[in-house]
């Protein structure tokens, strides 16, 4: 596990627009406010396991609270967008649960620009940011869960949500 980055602790996060693979548009943060969010992005397939590290014991956590959310964002280069982003979707439709694709955000641009305002040292790795209720990036990590980190992100996930769960009231 990749430790936190004081680089983007304590940032904003970056506004990212795109399409979840229901067909909904999504702007990140802003479409959150007042959630606690752990929020994924990648811009390799092959990052997915590391994805899926974390969003299962991160989800059978906090399941059934309504302020708390999990969004996988994989970014793709925005010229493939035009010709191959409905096949892209489609594709990543094929073999992910009906029941996640409000949660995937697919984000056609520059993956380089991406990367360096994330703080994306690996094209590799994916990497994850939990976001406070106001979009503030308050913990993030690299790579693979091991249970020192899903304890540490369990952990400072109830810390912001407060006695009342994620949603400010």
């Amino acid at each position: 596990m990749a430790g936190i980055s004081a680089e983007v602790v304590e940032a904003r996060f970056p506004l990212l627009s795109g399409h979840s693979l229901e067909g909904r548009k999504v702007i990140l943060p802003k479409d959150l406010k007042g959630m606690v969010a752990l929020i994924a992005v990648a811009v390799q397939r092959g990052a997915q396991p590391m994805i899926d590290s974390w969003r299962t014991p991160f989800e059978e956590e906090f399941a059934g609270d309504p302020g708390m959310a999990f969004y996988e964002v994989p970014v793709i280069e925005k010229e493939n967008e035009l010709f191959l982003g409905g096949v892209i979707n489609a594709g990543m439709r094929e073999g992910i649960d009906p029941a996640k694709y409000g949660s995937i955000i697919t984000v056609f641009e520059n993956t380089k620009r991406i990367r360096k305002v994330l703080g994306m040292d690996d094209p590799s790795r994916a990497y994850l940011y939990l976001l406070d209720q106001e979009g503030t990036v308050r913990w993030r990590v690299s790579g693979f869960a091991d249970r020192g980190g899903i304890e540490e992100i369990i952990a400072v996930t109830r810390r912001l949500a407060g006695p009342w769960g994620g949603r400010n009231i």
